[in-house]
């Protein structure tokens, strides 16, 4: 079974403004400016997918293969910073 990113927390939404593309703590108040791997690692945790599925997604159109291993740490340590500032709920 592959392992579960953890679940985005309640209250934080993602929000483009133009070409900007931001992390809003409805309830805290803190906005997080964010690029579009961030977002799209944020969007996989909103739907409750696995760190494989985040992978896959991100490695789409990809032309150099082997680039999984990469792909999952840039995917770990984006979560870790997310679950840091309260964005995802700890674990998983």
């Amino acid at each position: 079974m592959s392992r579960r990113l953890p679940r985005a927390r309640p209250g934080v939404i993602l929000q483009q403004d133009q070409a900007d593309l931001f992390l809003v703590d409805t309830d805290g108040g803190e906005v997080f400016e964010v690029n579009a791997t961030a977002a799209a690692i944020f969007a996989c945790c909103e739907q409750a997918q696995s760190y494989g599925d985040a992978v896959s997604a991100l490695s789409e159109g990809l032309s150099e293969a082997g680039q999984g291993v990469e792909i999952l740490a840039d995917v770990e340590d984006t979560v870790r910073l997310f679950q840091q500032l309260g964005l995802c709920e700890a674990g998983g």
